[in-house]
């Protein structure tokens, strides 16, 4: 009898052949309804004072500057020849350029100063191997040198030519 009880009992753990119930049908997925959103308040209008006029301040300017460090070769009325020793840039000077002249002013082997001696302008377009020329359009005559006046021009006196475009 324990065969028949075990077989009775494999019959109905195994079912009576019916079939398992079919899945519930998928759910329709429902997204919430949109919410509406005020928009955007626009940006504040500029007012005059924070924008500049049209064209104005607009635009930057950009100075460059070089120098050519040599010895007055040089001076005859406002006209200028420097021997070019050292150049501290590729660009040479143009005609027209702003230009500065330095002179030194300290001893030999010391630390040495420079004195603003002149304000003009490039002469002529410089070309390697030939003298800078400058057009001096304001002397600083009153320049002074160890508290005394002095000929700022002397040929040979180390000067310092920057120039700006």
């Amino acid at each position: 009898m324990t065969i028949s009880l075990g077989l009775a009992l494999g019959v109905v753990a195994c079912g009576s052949g019916q079939a398992p119930p079919p899945p519930p049908p998928p759910q329709p997925v429902v997204a919430p309804p949109p919410v509406a959103t005020a928009p955007a308040p626009p940006p504040p209008a500029p007012t005059a004072a924070a924008e500049p006029a049209p064209g104005k301040y607009t635009t930057e300017i950009v100075i460059h500057q070089a120098e050519i460090h040599g010895k007055v070769k040089l001076k005859a009325g406002k006209k200028l020849l420097i021997e070019p020793l050292v150049a501290t840039s590729q660009t040479v000077p143009q005609k027209g350029n702003k230009a500065e002249v330095f002179r030194v002013v300290g001893k030999d082997g010391a630390e040495s100063d420079w004195l603003l001696v002149a304000e003009g302008e490039v002469g002529e377009t410089w070309v390697q191997g030939k003298s800078v020329e400058v057009t001096v359009l304001d002397e600083k005559k009153d320049a002074l040198v160890n508290g005394q006046k002095a000929f700022h021009f002397a040929p040979g006196t180390m000067v310092r030519v920057r120039w700006q475009w």
